[in-house]
């Protein structure tokens, strides 16, 4: 039977966190997974940033995202999308921007609202991976904090290699 880990506590019997998940209350196993999801979490992240530290200096890094556009609804007099930046023009808060200028182009029916989240910064041999996050939702005066999201995630590759004046190269994964 799965069992979280936990200390003893002082007297040298086991705490309410060490017994049988198949005998607890719902409460009590509610608090024991989101102890347990919250301390493996904070162990990937310690050792992803750890990792990440000793692999790229002069880096800083940062676990809380904050966007680095604004929130934005689409606009249908907006221009159209015109092309992805050079590399040698290319800054993450361009791509931003540039990301904004072809969500803008999309045709919508309602008023989306979306924020763009710079994510990290993916170091190759050859190039720089530049990973952001659209997330899309749609608050109404009834429900002005949105009940759901969806995201587009993008990747602006700036290569090492190619000329200065060759454009970046943008794409969404599909799974």
């Amino acid at each position: 039977m799965f069992e979280f880990s936990s200390d003893s506590s002082l007297d040298g019997t086991q705490n309410r966190y060490s017994k049988c998940l198949e005998f607890l209350n719902v409460t009590l196993f509610a608090e024991n997974f989101v102890d347990s999801v919250i301390e493996e979490a904070t162990n990937t992240i310690q050792s992803e940033w750890t990792y990440e530290a000793q692999r790229v200096s002069n880096v800083s890094a940062s676990v809380d995202r904050e966007s680095v556009y604004t929130y934005n609804y689409i606009d249908p007099a907006k221009p159209e999308f015109t092309t992805w930046p050079t590399i040698g023009n290319f800054t993450i808060e361009l791509g931003a921007k540039k990301i904004n200028e072809y969500l803008s182009s999309f045709p919508v029916d309602e008023e989306w609202l979306y924020a763009i989240y710079y994510l990290s910064t993916i170091y190759e041999d050859v190039s720089d991976l530049h990973e952001y996050e659209a997330k899309w939702s749609l608050p109404t005066a009834s429900y002005p904090i949105a009940q759901s999201t969806a995201s587009v995630f993008f990747t602006i590759e700036v290569s090492r290699i190619l000329p200065k004046d060759c454009l970046v190269k943008a794409s969404t994964p599909v799974s």
